[in-house]
């Protein structure tokens, strides 16, 4: 287990607050829709927090790569008469049935999986026709972003990416989306994690995911956005593919097909 991840769980748990959007949003749509029995799968749901807002979560499945986060979730949920396991996996295939889930959660983890694309397609494999994806993930599709995850990189680095990130907006244009995979982050290169996002894995553009699952089999249900934006911000959301910058993708997906 990295020296780290006690302090990376203990500092997500503090930052989710449940009262104030996003999160917030992602309650009450899971109450409103079932209001009685649901089952959700949870991609990177570390110790489960979720399940302390969702009381009607009689089926739960969570999937975490992290041993450490497994363990804190098993003792916390033990007593708890729901219907909870935890599965520790990395890989986009999952070992569930097809259409098994009502929901299939992604709340703040699509960021940090090795395979976006892979675990996407899995998501709507494992969704019930009519079910929802519901994401929350930072949205960097701005090109001359700088995630502090690559704080580390040399200057070389830092201006070879940027041609890459150009690269990236300009082929979305054509429909094409490469959910930029970050090779090196900073807690790779120095085994240290002292950020908020440090192990940032993918640089999450909402347009891209959202086209990326309209492709798919799954149509926008609801985008949740604050209305404070700054007019700069308000103004390069009229670009070509940046409908929605300068907002976190916040937004649940029904599956049509």
């Amino acid at each position: 287990m990295p020296e780290y991840e006690p302090l990376y769980y203990e500092y997500a748990s503090r930052g989710e607050n449940w009262t104030s959007f996003p999160r917030r949003e992602v309650v009450k749509f899971v109450k409103n829709r079932y209001p009685h029995r649901v089952s959700i799968l949870d991609v990177g749901c570390g110790t489960a927090e979720i399940l302390s807002h969702v009381s009607q979560a009689a089926y739960y499945r969570g999937v975490e790569r992290s041993e450490y986060a497994i363990r804190e979730a098993e003792k916390r949920w033990f007593a708890d008469p729901r219907d909870i396991k935890f599965l520790k996996a990395e890989m986009p295939l999952l070992p569930f049935r097809d259409k098994e889930f009502d929901i299939v959660f992604f709340l703040f983890s699509l960021e940090h999986v090795h395979d976006p694309k892979g675990f996407l397609r899995e998501s709507l494999r494992l969704l019930k026709t009519g079910g929802f994806l519901i994401i929350l993930a930072p949205n960097l599709e701005f090109p001359l972003a700088w995630p502090a995850a690559l704080r580390h990189s040399s200057r070389a680095s830092r201006v070879c990416f940027y041609f890459i990130r150009l690269w990236d907006y300009a082929v979305r244009f054509f429909g094409v989306y490469s959910f930029r995979i970050v090779r090196k982050n900073f807690t790779d290169a120095t085994g240290k994690y002292e950020r908020k996002d440090d192990d940032l894995r993918v640089l999450v553009s909402s347009w891209e995911t959202i086209r990326f699952l309209e492709k798919n089999g799954a149509i926008l249900e609801e985008f949740w956005e604050e209305s404070n934006h700054s007019a700069l911000r308000r103004a390069l959301r009229y670009a070509p593919t940046l409908r929605w910058y300068g907002m976190p993708l916040a937004a649940a997906f029904r599956k049509v097909a």
